[in-house]
């Protein structure tokens, strides 16, 4: 019984240090991408909307390999995505929206995209009107990325917050 006892007591120290060594990695990836983030702002700011305009095709392709480099991070940096998202400055919230864009459509593994799916509409529901025009900028990048069941569940949530005869569509 008292090795039994042992046993339970050194599995337990032994998932807990994981649990320890997981945050840890954790936070060092949230650091690395806020550091790739600051690096690539001016990037994730290029102007790309006026296809007509003469740098359009170099802005456009440098924006989009930095959004998918940031995206590459996944669902690890949600709590760094989020203060960005939560930031009074518009070209960080738009970044923002773009790397959450990017991620929800780079996302095959169901469970992770209900993750980030998941935070997104809770960011929405929680935040302030800034906030919010920057998710349905993020929803109006993927529309036609949504299941049916991912938009009635967005339409819920955005249904608490704009006007009850608003078209969602």
């Amino acid at each position: 019984a008292e090795a039994t006892t042992a046993q339970a007591v050194a599995a337990k120290a032994e998932a807990d240090a994981v649990k320890v060594q997981s945050a840890a990695a954790d936070d060092e990836v949230n650091i690395k991408f806020i550091e790739e983030f600051r690096e690539r702002i001016r990037e994730l700011s290029l102007p790309t909307d006026d296809e007509n305009k003469p740098d359009y095709d170099e802005n456009y392709m440098r924006k989009s390999l930095a959004i998918i480099a940031l995206a590459q991070y996944g669902e690890r940096v949600l709590p760094a995505l989020k203060m960005t998202l939560e930031s009074s400055d518009g070209l960080l919230r738009a970044g923002a929206v773009g790397v959450f864009a990017q991620m929800l459509k780079n996302q095959r593994d169901k469970e992770s995209r209900e993750k980030i799916f998941s935070e997104l509409l809770a960011l929405f529901d929680e935040g302030d009107a800034f906030m919010r025009v920057e998710i349905l900028k993020c929803f109006v990048i993927l529309k036609k990325e949504f299941s049916d069941e991912e938009i009635h569940r967005a339409k819920v949530i955005f249904k608490k917050h704009i006007f009850p005869d608003a078209d969602l569509t």
